[in-house]
């Protein structure tokens, strides 16, 4: 029986698919969980579970089944096996019990949202896979799913060569500062087996992926499938795809801030970043939260808090830890910094050769006489004024723009402001205090683009701050009294606009520019922690 499903994100489509046989529903998402083993030199017989989502042959599994989202065993976003080859096990019709089937190997991962994307590119023999129509499962959204959600759950329990479905319930949602959903809790932990496995509801679909922080420990929490990256549909909708490409641990620039927000609530979460090789320096994070310096084995070098000095004497190859304890519940946004202490080296002089010192002639200087002065002309004018009624001292009003006495803004974006663009301001406070945020961003993006989901790929890191700047039409920064104003905007819309400051939810809002109003006030946008 042919079934045609499609693979959904939200609103993303994936591709489609079709399965044959005598399986039922049931058997049919069965055999769609497969069980993961590393199979390179120096993988240490890890293994793990995950799940086809494309009849291409795609397995969605967490990361820590293929690589390490942590700093145990090596740097953080690195693949467990370094030829990037890995054993797919999936059950046969007959039985449960899984037989070596395909090799895949990683073509997208994301440690922080701790999943990963296979692709499987043969048989243990060595025969290409291309062509062939695999069964899989469809993905859909979990916003629908509220507490007391009764899900199955199928993976392969550590130590077993047998699928093992097991029953479980929905108990908790985490939102994330962004008000999306960040994670989901189940009534009871599962098995370290079950890590990248299936979160299927009562329709069969895929909800969720089961994740851990390490191939060892016990499954808490799952990652629903409202975060899967919307990149990788939009690339699968493309075709196949090639290389390998790990996100989730951004390179800190010298000088750069960047800003970044916690997933919410879980269980030792911390973001990893890559540090220069520039020595000395400081690593700043604000507010103050514990920070580690880990090496390439994974060591840990130095522990501090808000701040973390870098030696001299230190490793080249280092990453730093953003720790978010247990005991800290609440979602977190924070910026992180990096800057060079080290002294330019200074350029070598050259020693010039020595000459004989000859002294220069003396000049002859000449007297000229004295000029006599012409008579002054007396002026009916009043002083500092000349006859024209131009005033000679400086027109401070000419010099000064009318907002240098407290009203002053950043404006970031270097367009031209003619007579038919547009201009919106306004004042951002704090909802709770009332008190004026100054260097808070106001940026404003092009007409259809999804804003939301542009700011927490930036703000989250996955996302550069050149290609967050690419699509906008205009920002500007608060001054020390909270005012803002953005020039420079093209008549249309509706265009969408965000405000957004470290430690507070963003406020997103729309405007619209039309040849009778050019001029938007905004108003007071209070944001609140």
């Amino acid at each position: 029986m042919n079934r045609m499903v499609y693979i959904l994100v939200g609103i993303c489509a994936l591709g489609l698919g079709g399965a044959q046989g005598q399986w039922n529903s049931s058997d049919l998402q069965n055999r769609a969980t497969v069980k993961i083993i590393a199979i390179g030199s120096g993988a240490g017989g890890t293994a793990g579970s995950g799940t086809i989502v494309d009849r291409r042959g795609y397995v969605l599994t967490s990361f820590t089944t293929v690589g390490r989202a942590n700093t145990r065993g090596g740097l953080p976003g690195t693949l467990i096996d370094p030829s990037n080859q890995y054993l797919i096990m999936a059950a046969s019709p007959s039985d449960s019990t899984v037989r070596s089937r395909w090799v895949a190997r990683v073509v997208r991962a994301d440690v922080r949202q701790n999943l990963a994307l296979l692709r499987i590119i043969s048989d243990p023999g060595g025969r290409p896979a291309s062509g062939r129509a695999f069964v899989h499962v469809s993905l859909r959204s979990a916003h629908g799913h509220g507490i007391e959600t009764p899900v199955r759950v199928v993976g392969f329990p550590r130590g077993t060569r047998s699928m093992a479905p097991t029953g479980r319930v929905l108990v908790r949602r985490v939102r994330n500062l962004l008000d999306q959903l960040a994670w989901l809790e189940l009534d009871r932990p599962l098995e370290p087996g079950y890590c990248g496995g299936s979160v299927l509801d009562e329709s069969g679909r895929l909800i969720a992926v089961p994740v851990c922080n390490d191939r060892s420990s016990r499954v808490e929490q799952v990652r629903p499938m409202d975060l899967f990256p919307a990149r990788w549909a939009a690339e699968l909708r493309q075709g196949h795809l090639s290389g390998v490409q790990i996100d989730g641990v951004p390179q800190l620039i010298q000088g750069k801030e960047e800003h970044a927000v916690g997933a919410g609530p879980s269980r030792d979460e911390r973001h990893y970043y890559r540090i220069p090789w520039s020595r000395p320096g400081t690593v700043r994070v604000s507010p103050n939260l514990p920070l580690s310096l880990s090496d390439a084995r994974g060591r840990v070098v130095r522990q501090s808090s808000g701040t973390l000095a870098l030696r001299s004497s230190d490793p080249r190859t280092l990453v730093v830890a953003v720790r978010f304890p247990e005991s800290h519940r609440r979602v977190t946004a924070y910026r992180i910094k990096f800057e060079s202490t080290a002294r330019p080296a200074r350029p070598t002089r050259v020693a010039a050769p020595q000459r004989p010192y000859v002294a220069p002639p003396k000049p002859t200087r000449r007297v000229a006489p004295p000029r006599p002065s012409p008579p002054r002309k007396a002026s009916a004018a009043r002083p500092n004024v000349d006859p024209s009624g131009r005033s000679r001292g400086r027109n401070l009003n000419a010099v000064l723009p009318p907002d240098a006495y407290g009203g002053g803004f950043f404006v970031e974006s270097e367009k031209d402001v003619g007579a038919a663009n547009g201009i919106v301001s306004g004042t951002i406070l704090d909802a709770n205090t009332g008190r004026k945020i100054s260097g808070a961003r106001v940026v404003v993006g092009s007409r259809g683009l999804a804003l939301t989901a542009h700011l927490t790929a930036y703000l989250r890191g996955s996302k550069s701050g050149r290609l967050f700047r690419r699509p906008l039409i205009g920002r500007a920064r608060s001054n020390f009294v909270g005012f803002f104003r953005v020039e420079g905007l093209p008549p249309g819309g509706p265009y969408p606009v965000a405000a957004f400051a470290s430690g507070y939810r963003p406020t997103f809002f729309q405007i619209r520019i039309t040849d009778s109003q050019r001029r938007i006030d905004a108003g007071q946008i209070r944001l609140t922690r």
